[in-house]
């Protein structure tokens, strides 16, 4: 019962911050990632340097619709990296 009370009271509070434009304060915990979705976010970011740099590399001497696979398949990756750090 005390810890519901507690979290109800937590909630107004917030809310109340949020009503006098606080709400930019308040610190949202997250437990840390494991190892295994430390070590595939670490492999999925490191494959999108290699083949952003391979790209930029190579990109003058591919044909036009290799190029725009390769930038779509680029901006995919990021967009997951992203999404994977926030757990979405």
């Amino acid at each position: 019962m005390v810890v519901a009370a507690h979290l109800v009271g937590a909630r107004a509070a917030a809310k109340g911050a949020a009503a006098r434009g606080l709400a930019d304060t308040f610190v949202k915990w997250a437990p840390p990632g494991g190892t295994g979705f430390r070590a595939a976010l670490f492999a999925l970011f490191a494959l999108t340097i290699a083949g952003t740099f391979v790209f930029l590399l190579l990109g003058g001497r591919l044909p036009f619709s290799v190029r725009v696979a390769a930038g779509l398949l680029i901006a995919l990756s990021l967009v997951a990296t992203g999404a994977r750090l926030e757990r979405r």
